[in-house]
């Protein structure tokens, strides 16, 4: 990021309407803020996040170039705009201000499954937005539980479940859906998981040569598996 926007003259006047805030990760003891990466829900570096005054996470940047910083806050702000004229007693955006949280990550997926839950009606595209974020939501959740190689059955478990209910997650979460998917599966010699998951990270990774070798490997290995099955 030193090397990118955040040294151009764009980036300098994108600051005249936010406060830049630098955390760096340490791992000394005793040092103030030390845990604010994982408190805000950050998954490596560097993890970007607009936040208040008090500290609450607003959103997450969309990408990393000033047109996405800019786009983001923009979305923050069309956020607040709702939320007053909520308050000012306007009715019928509730489901607007929700939808507009979601796109911002402002939900961890039991609170916006709960919350997608209390609204009585809502429009066939409204349905549609709710059920693929949720999706999403759930699968980042779930991958947020792992600790260690001991959890991976159980969630690789669910995602077979959602896999067979259709639900499937967005390009932004299908790789690690598919990688948990096909660590299992290669344990188990699952052969159709590892075909179906073979052929959606090759449009994942459709532009990584590194990724479609190694998937080129795994397909190798798979037709031996086929093989072992005819000749026993």
């Amino acid at each position: 990021m030193e090397g990118g926007p955040l040294t151009t003259p764009e980036f300098k006047a994108f600051t005249a309407n936010v406060v830049p805030y630098l955390n760096i990760t340490t791992h000394l003891e005793g040092r103030a803020h030390e845990d604010l990466l994982n408190a805000v829900g950050g998954r490596g570096f560097p993890t970007l996040k607009y936040m208040d005054g008090d500290g609450n996470v607003l959103g997450e940047p969309s990408g990393r170039s000033v047109e996405a910083f800019q786009t983001t806050l923009d979305a923050i702000e069309a956020i607040f705009k709702l939320e007053k004229r909520i308050d000012a007693g306007e009715e019928g955006l509730e489901v607007d201000l929700f939808l507009a949280k979601l796109d911002m990550g402002a939900y961890k997926f039991e609170a916006a499954k709960l919350k997608a839950d209390s609204f009585e009606k809502l429009t066939e595209a409204q349905q549609k937005k709710i059920a693929a974020k949720l999706i999403d939501l759930e699968v980042e959740h779930l991958m947020s539980s792992l600790t260690s190689e001991e959890d991976v059955p159980a969630v690789a478990v669910r995602f077979k479940e959602m896999l067979g209910e259709g639900k499937m997650p967005s390009e932004e979460m299908a790789g690690m859906f598919w990688n948990i998917l096909m660590f299992q599966a290669e344990k188990e010699k699952d052969v159709e998981i590892m075909e179906q998951g073979i052929a959606a990270l090759r449009k994942v990774y459709a532009d990584v040569e590194q990724a479609q070798t190694q998937l080129d490997e795994l397909e190798k290995e798979v037709q031996g598996w086929k093989t072992e099955k005819v000749d026993s």
